[in-house]
């Protein structure tokens, strides 16, 4: 079966993505301030693989594994975001979420009519 071009991007964005966060998340690794963010990060990359190799693959369950991912995303995006103490960290939250979510929103449009 002949594979959209949209989905090989968007496999390929979810690796790199997840790729990135891992990165920013390795520093933090020994930190028990950030250990909820490294977690995370981790979930996020087991995840990524898992949602990648199925939208390659085009299985049945590539939506909500795709889904899975996001959710994680975004809360591997939160915990990166937050800076303890800060009064203004929803505010500076709120910009990146609502982009996040509707280009989640986007993709996930997409791939319900493509798998």
């Amino acid at each position: 079966m002949k594979r959209p071009l949209g989905v090989m991007a968007i496999a390929l964005m979810i690796l790199a993505s997840s790729g990135w966060v891992l990165a920013q998340a390795l520093p933090f690794h020994s930190s028990r301030k950030a250990h909820n963010f490294f977690m995370a990060s981790v979930v996020l990359a087991v995840l990524a693989l898992l949602a990648a190799e199925s939208l390659w693959r085009l299985r049945s369950y590539a939506f909500l594994l795709f889904t899975l991912w996001s959710i994680c995303a975004v809360a591997a995006l939160v915990l990166y975001r937050v800076v303890p103490g800060s009064p203004a960290h929803l505010l500076r939250l709120f910009g990146p979420l609502a982009c996040a979510g509707l280009a989640y929103a986007v993709i996930a449009l997409y791939l319900r009519r493509v798998v």
